[in-house]
């Protein structure tokens, strides 16, 4: 799964207003391969339908995907034709991933299938709901789910919108049904009240609000996680190693992410300013790791271990309280008293 760091600003294209599953580009996906198995070009609205889908649009948009690779890709790994070729060549990430769900197809029309006779809110809701704070428990908050070809194992919750890789779905309903758009509507709940809670107070210092958002992605990583990780450690998971590689990783680095952490809230209180970029505290590998997931899983981690967990969940709509509810299960011991104090007057001033 891609984690989330900074999101391409197009990506924002998809806030919808009907709260719904749209599986728009995954259907006219499959209606392409469907075509090209049997060595017939689509017609040029086939692809246009595909590339203008929503969440499909949004990656090409954003420059995570592009239009003319998808096209000559599909034609390769789908076309018949071009077998010998495909047999010869070294196929990059995004033409395996292709194959991947070549592959992996009667999967993908199994899941999608049953996502479209069962619908996907019941199951979301019931899994997402105790991991907000009750003023956020509406139904009239769930996300648009969208379901399309990220060309990598990706999801992301943004305001209003989840985007889910179909093939990362499938996989993952095969252990427990959405429970990956259950994690990414979390996401997109706290996103969209953060983003209404702060618009007009953003350029205060941008730095000092790129240090907001990286904590309320902190919180939200760790306590989203508490939806899916479990799931990801089951007997036939598809991602038991990378849940494994989570783990060594957090040991090793999670522990020093807090501490580096507070070194810098310290120093953010002594000098009155904020000298770390938002794309820095991720791109650094000081402050955190996997997007967010270390040191965040690591401190929810303890604070569920301490009986605290219902004290953050009461305040996950606030990027401040992992830290200050951490320092309790730590007993005073996490983050120093001029980190805390900092962090005090970062809620002032956005909340």
């Amino acid at each position: 799964m891609k984690l989330r760091s900074l999101l391409p600003a197009a990506l924002l294209l998809l806030c919808a207003s009907v709260r719904a599953q749209n599986m728009s580009a995954i259907d006219a996906y499959l209606q392409l391969t469907d075509a090209l198995k049997q060595n017939v070009m689509p017609a040029p609205a086939k692809w246009t339908a595909f590339f203008t889908a929503p969440a499909q649009y949004a990656y090409i948009a954003g420059g995570l995907l592009d239009s003319a690779k998808l096209k000559a890709d599909m034609q390769l790994v789908y076309m018949p034709s071009n077998k010998p070729r495909l047999d010869t060549l070294h196929l990059d990430d995004q033409q395996q991933y292709h194959l991947q769900y070549k592959q992996e197809e009667p999967l993908i029309r199994a899941s999608l299938a049953e996502m479209k006779r069962l619908g996907v809110r019941d199951s979301i809701k019931k899994m997402l709901f105790p991991y907000l704070p009750e003023r956020l428990r509406k139904d009239s908050l769930l996300p648009v789910q969208y379901l399309f070809f990220a060309g990598f194992q990706d999801s992301r919750g943004l305001p209003g919108s989840a985007m889910n890789d179909m093939l990362l779905t499938a996989r993952l309903n095969r252990i427990k049904y959405a429970v990956a758009m259950a994690h990414e509507a979390l996401h997109s709940i706290i996103l969209m009240d953060f983003t209404h809670r702060t618009q007009q107070k953003r350029g205060i210092q941008s730095n000092e609000f790129g240090l907001f958002q990286f904590l309320s992605n902190l919180s939200q990583e760790g306590i989203a996680d508490l939806i899916d990780k479990q799931y990801w450690i089951m007997p036939g998971s598809p991602f038991l190693q990378d849940m494994q590689e989570m783990n060594q990783d957090e040991t090793r680095f999670a522990p020093g992410c807090v501490r580096q952490l507070d070194t810098l809230l310290r120093q953010c209180w002594e000098k009155k300013t904020v000298d770390v970029t938002y794309e820095d505290l991720f791109s650094s590998g000081k402050y955190a790791a996997w997007g967010g997931h270390i040191p965040g899983r690591y401190m929810v981690q303890l604070i569920r271990k301490k009986g605290l967990l219902p004290r953050l969940i009461a305040r996950a709509d606030d990027p401040t309280a992992l830290i200050e509810i951490y320092q309790q299960a730590t007993g005073g011991k996490g983050f120093s008293k001029e980190s805390i104090l900092f962090l005090q007057e970062l809620r002032k001033c956005y909340l």
